[in-house]
């Protein structure tokens, strides 16, 4: 029972901080790269209607690009279909569908990961992912390109989840018959993430091979084999990505490149600087919270299989490398970090990663105490005190109250109660209407005269040759568009 009101209480905690998240949604529109890259699926939708014809011209879009462009095959998939191309209202799901995907992938892993791992129960599993998973949403490095604009969020987080699906598949692995069809899933699933981008796919090989050398090491051999095959289907995916001519085209575009050992050094240096970014107080609040869960964890675990946790330096050492190097793709091609929607996957490997150390630390100092006869925690496997997890959520919501205020939901709240995200939403339906009262025609838009953190991304040019600007006009079957700057009016 006391679990159950403690579980109650996260979950609970979770959707109330997650609803202004997803009522913000309501206010975004298209931007960028949704243009450009949906254009023709859009002209194929309101000539057909064929769900047929439409997957066939998401291929063309894709053999073009890839072609062109970065051959990230499985993005311009996805890019093509985006949902404004059905009509521009569907547009406002893609908050919705950014927050499932995140939240789906989460709470699977860390479900996965204390009961197939750790011996735990569900409920203990849904309150680490519901307490990482606030931490995902409202303290995300960039709001706009991790939930609200299609292209940037999407391209990164279905990918970033999808490599946490393919982890959770290789814990459930066992070998068994029945285990096929989910290898073959995890197999395709490696080659699809591949085709996303450079950063979660590079990820995604480490991770694959760490998991299978841990499989061979501890004899669990068919599980080995089958990570060695998720290795191998993510490198031909990733060699044909950086081996096609669209890589070739796209690199180009960056001919100053970094050497290998500059790149890692600069990894490390961008790591350590994040790391020292990232480690907040609500973080540490997070890390209060789970705790209580943690201790059970870890105490029933030492009990039942004698585990020393020998190795927290290692585990500690080796979680910083694998963050640092997630840096190294957009360092090795384009001398920085990457945009926000970058950033945004390597926040949530973080955050996963501190979920792992505090684990594993947890564990290891319970050993030290077990060694030292002191059980103050012996009772904790079953049962966590009802007066601990009262003082725990007491205090984490009466320190809460500062470190709200940096949270996107916060913002969120903010943004539309000052009006800001009605008043751009409203432009940009403006907008729409003018175009598609206008095709055929050379048109001028206005200048934004609000751009909300969290919602405006980008914007067409004032010169109506620019490829921006030509995209948009292809788009909404326009001649030619123009951004008309209020300086002009001045």
């Amino acid at each position: 029972m006391k679990h159950k009101i403690y579980t109650i209480l996260i979950v609970t905690f979770l959707i109330l901080s997650t609803l202004p998240l997803m009522n913000l949604s309501r206010y975004t529109h298209p931007s960028a790269d949704d243009y450009a890259l949906s254009v023709d699926t859009k002209k194929e939708w309101e000539e057909n209607h064929s769900i047929i014809g439409l997957l066939r011209e998401a291929h063309n879009v894709q053999e073009r690009w890839s072609n062109s462009w970065e051959n990230v095959y499985t993005s311009y998939y996805l890019w093509a279909l985006q949902p404004g191309i059905f009509g521009e209202r569907y547009y406002k799901l893609t908050g919705f569908i950014n927050i499932a995907i995140l939240g789906f992938a989460t709470m699977v892993f860390f479900i996965i990961v204390v009961k197939r791992i750790l011996g735990g129960k569900v409920y203990q599993g849904i309150i680490l992912g519901s307490i990482a998973l606030i931490m995902m949403y409202q303290w995300m490095p960039s709001a706009v390109e991790g939930l609200y604009w299609f292209c940037g969020s999407v391209g990164y987080n279905l990918f970033w989840a999808l490599s946490l699906l393919i982890l959770s598949g290789i814990i459930l692995y066992s070998g068994k018959k029945t285990d096929i069809i989910l290898g073959i899933f995890l197999v395709l699933g490696g080659f699809l993430l591949a085709g996303g981008n450079h950063v979660t796919s590079f990820a995604g090989m480490i991770a694959f091979l760490t998991a299978g050398l841990w499989a061979f090491i501890n004899k669990q051999r068919k599980k080995g084999i089958v990570c060695t095959l998720v290795l191998a289907a993510t490198f031909i995916g990733f060699l044909f990505n950086v081996l096609s001519p669209g890589t070739t085209v796209r690199s180009n575009f960056f001919p100053d490149k970094l050497g290998v050992f500059e790149t890692i050094w600069l990894a490390l240096e961008n790591g350590m600087m994040a790391i020292e970014e990232w480690v907040t107080l609500p973080l540490l609040l997070g890390i209060i919270l789970i705790m209580p869960i943690v201790i059970g964890l870890c105490s029933k675990y030492i009990e039942e299989h004698n585990f020393k946790f020998r190795y927290p330096l290692l585990v500690f050492a080796f979680s910083v490398g694998y963050l640092c190097a997630m840096f190294c793709p957009t360092l090795y091609v384009m001398k920085n970090t990457g945009g926000g929607r970058v950033r945004n996957a390597e926040y949530f490997t973080f955050i996963v990663l501190v979920f792992i150390n505090c684990i594993y630390f947890t564990g290891y100092a319970l050993c030290k105490l077990k060694e030292q006869n002191i059980n103050i925690f012996s009772g904790w496997k079953d049962k966590v005190p009802m007066k601990y997890l009262l003082l725990t959520v007491l205090f984490v919501g009466g320190i809460l109250i500062w470190p709200i205020k940096t949270s996107n939901g916060y913002q969120a709240v903010q943004t539309v109660i000052l009006g800001d995200a009605g008043k751009f939403s409203e432009e940009a339906q403006n907008r729409y209407e003018l175009a598609m009262n206008s095709q055929g025609e050379d048109i001028e838009i206005m200048e934004h005269t609000v751009k909300p953190e969290m919602l405006y991304f980008d914007d067409i040019t004032g010169d109506s040759a620019s490829s921006s600007n030509m995209y948009y006009a292809d788009y909404y079957g326009l001649k030619s568009v123009r951004l008309k700057y209020w300086s002009e009016l001045e």
